[in-house]
């Protein structure tokens, strides 16, 4: 939603739920609205129930809370906050619920008795659905391109974004699929050229293990990739534009496991520094998909505490994220605590070189235990096992310090292979 078109909308909803207390007034008979009117006398719910007396008094109460519904939920809007859904559909509803409840049963002058408040309503509603299902076509989306040449690294092209695959010459009948999320590109670099690097990178592994790479590009459009301060942290924190970073992954594994007849048991996944990020993230998201992780010299990592707001913790996020001026999402996220439990029973590697020690900026590792990468990543170890011994279970993460090195994808990337490939 544009700022301009957020404005209009807010602005609209204040003054219909201002309406309502002219109604307010007309049902305490301190004006009339119109010359002659009566409303709400003679209501068919409640006027033979109650008396007129009285039905003028539930007006007056329901017309007031409907007044301040409105006014919230489009205070909400002008605001930028991700709770005005549920209080502007409420709203309408009560208010659509007074006018017809508190009808006299005539077909006379309905718009003196609300039937254009309850267009209005019924408009107001279906806007409401069309803002939510915005992202959601009706027109089913191509499957990604699977159809990949064995021993030939490929570059194909998905709805959402460039990824590259690589089938290795070796592949079996149903073969493992590990996926490559790559960091933040480097400063003359796109992030097409750093999943190309990465995967690369692989190749030799993927023969000799027979394992499917495939390492989407996380560009800086549509997932911030170069920005960690901008869009929440982008896909860091699983976050994009037209679909989430996790999603996306996801439906590239599931349509690779169909292609090639993977059974649908987890994949593999390794991510570097930004990578990192993202693959700590979506291990607690999605415990269920991923057999066996790896993470290398990430900055921050997802805390197990519910006072720190995703994506640096597991406390509830609402929120919107502009990507930009025409593009603003609204996010709820309520992080699951047994997800995070059960990531604690996936086999996690966390890997960082000795050397990397290097103070990272405090706005960019927020609710992060220590300055540097060297630092946190332990601590992060060590809260994620107490939390789990907390709940009863023996947290299976565990930590590489490798001398000699700092951050370094390709310098960390033997100790990446052979933590996958461990019992």
């Amino acid at each position: 939603m544009s700022p301009l078109l957020r404005f209009i909308i807010g602005v609209f909803i204040v003054l219909h739920g201002l309406v309502h207390l002219l109604y307010v007034g007309q049902s305490r008979r301190l004006f009339e609205l119109q010359p002659g009117m009566v409303w709400p006398d003679g209501s068919w719910a409640f006027s033979k129930l109650f008396g007129d007396e009285a039905t003028r008094w539930l007006a007056s109460v329901f017309c007031v809370l409907a007044a301040i519904g409105f006014v919230v939920g489009g205070t909400g809007i002008l605001v930028g906050q991700a709770w005005w859904r549920p209080v502007v559909v409420g709203s309408a509803v009560l208010s659509a619920a007074i006018f017809i409840l508190l009808w006299d049963g005539k077909m006379q002058k309905l718009a003196d008795k609300g039937g254009i408040g309850v267009l209005i309503n019924l408009a107001i509603l279906v806007l409401v659905l069309s803002i939510a299902s915005s992202a959601f076509g009706s027109t089913p989306l191509p499957e990604p391109p699977t159809a990949h040449e064995p021993g030939q690294l490929a570059k194909a092209e998905d709805v959402f974004g460039t990824f590259y695959a690589y089938v290795p010459t070796t592949v079996t009948e149903k073969p493992e699929i590990l996926v490559l999320v790559h960091g933040t590109p480097p400063k003359d670099e796109t992030a097409e050229w750093n999943a190309e690097y990465y995967a690369a990178n692989w190749i030799d592994f993927a023969e000799a293990y027979g394992y499917i790479l495939i390492a989407p590009a996380f560009n800086q459009e549509d997932f911030s990739s170069r920005r960690g301060d901008h869009a929440m942290s982008g896909y860091r924190g699983l976050f994009g534009r037209e679909i989430g970073a996790d999603e996306w992954v996801l439906r590239l594994v599931k349509a690779h496991e169909a292609a090639f007849g993977s059974a649908d048991e987890g994949f593999y996944l390794y991510g570097h520094s930004a990578g990192g990020q993202f693959t700590g993230r979506f291990l607690v998201t999605h415990p269920e998909s991923v057999k066996k992780a790896v993470i290398t010299s990430a900055a921050t990592y997802p805390q197990p505490n519910a006072e720190v707001a995703w994506p640096f913790g597991m406390g509830e996020l609402h929120t919107d994220i502009e990507w930009d001026s025409d593009t603003i999402q609204a996010m709820d996220i309520v992080p699951d605590k047994q997800k995070w439990l059960a990531a604690t029973q996936v086999p996690l590697t966390v890997i960082v070189g000795l050397n990397d020690t290097a103070e990272l900026p405090p706005a960019l590792i927020p609710s992060q235990s220590g300055k540097n990468r060297f630092v946190i990543a332990p601590n992060w170890i060590g809260d994620m096992a107490a939390f789990a011994e907390a709940n009863g279970l023996e947290s299976r993460f565990k930590l590489e310090i490798i001398p000699g090195q700092g951050h370094s994808m390709s310098g960390l990337i033997p100790y990446s292979q052979e933590a996958l490939i461990s019992q």
